[in-house]
C-alpha cells in the first residue's frame, strides 16, 4: 500500500506544480512520462527530456544563474541574441558563463527490484548504459527503489569569463550545432524508448 499510496500523491503534486525551472513536463518526453505512470508498477518521480542552457557559474549548482534554456533545437542566432541582450542590459556577468547540452534524464519509482530490473534491461537494451537502480531510503521505511534513466550525451564549453566572450559568433555557430546534434540524437532514444517500454504491460 506504501507503493500506491505515495504514487497517488507524488501524481497529484505533479499534476498541481511541477517543480522543475520550466514549470511543466517537457514535450518530447510527456508521452513517455504519461505512458510509465499509467502503469501500476511504476511512476516517474522527475524528469527532464534534454536540454541547451547557457548558465552563469556559481559556487554551486543551486547557486547557477541561468541565463538561457531550450528544450528543443536551437537557432544559434536565438541564442547569440540572447547574450547581446545580457551584454546591453547589464553586461555580461563577470563569472564563467558556460554553454552546456543535457541529455534525457529519467527518474521511477518501481514497485519491486524485478520491476526495477524488467526496466532497466529495456533502457540498456537500447543503449542508455548509464542507468541503473538506486535505493532511495527513507527516514522509518524501507528503501525506495529507483531505476535513474540517462545518457552519455552532454558537451560544456565555456564561452566568456569576466565579463568578455572568448569565443567568437562563428565558434559559437559550431558549438550550438554540436549541441543539436546531440540532442537530434537524444530526441531519437526518447523515441525508442517510448516504444520500447510498452512492453511493460
Amino acid at each position: 500500500m506504501s507503493f500506491n499510496n505515495d504514487k497517488k500523491q507524488c501524481l497529484v503534486k505533479l499534476e498541481k506544480h511541477d517543480k522543475s525551472i520550466k514549470g511543466s513536463i517537457d514535450g518530447p518526453i510527456s508521452n513517455l512520462v504519461n505512458y510509465i505512470n499509467s502503469l501500476k508498477d511504476y511512476y516517474t518521480t522527475s524528469s527532464c527530456s534534454g536540454r541547451i542552457v547557457l548558465f552563469k557559474e556559481g559556487r554551486s549548482k543551486p547557486d547557477a544563474d541561468w541565463l538561457f534554456v531550450s528544450h528543443e533545437i536551437v537557432n544559434a542566432n536565438e541564442l547569440i541574441s540572447s547574450l547581446d541582450g545580457i551584454r546591453s542590459l547589464d553586461g555580461i556577468p563577470k563569472e564563467v558563463v558556460w554553454l552546456r547540452q543535457e541529455g534525457l534524464i529519467l527518474h521511477v519509482r518501481a514497485r519491486s527490484i524485478d520491476d526495477a530490473n524488467r526496466l532497466l534491461k529495456i533502457v540498456r537494451d537500447i543503449g542508455l548504459k548509464r542507468s541503473g537502480i538506486i535505493s532511495m531510503a527513507k527516514k522509518g521505511s524501507a528503501g525506495r527503489i529507483m531505476v535513474e534513466i540517462t545518457t552519455n550525451e552532454k558537451m560544456d564549453v565555456p564561452i566568456s569569463h569576466d565579463g568578455k566572450l572568448v569565443v567568437s559568433h562563428d565558434q559559437i555557430e559550431f558549438f550550438v550545432r554540436q549541441a543539436n546534434r546531440k540532442m537530434e540524437r537524444n530526441f531519437e532514444l526518447i523515441k525508442n524508448l517510448e516504444k520500447e517500454v510498452k512492453r511493460l504491460t
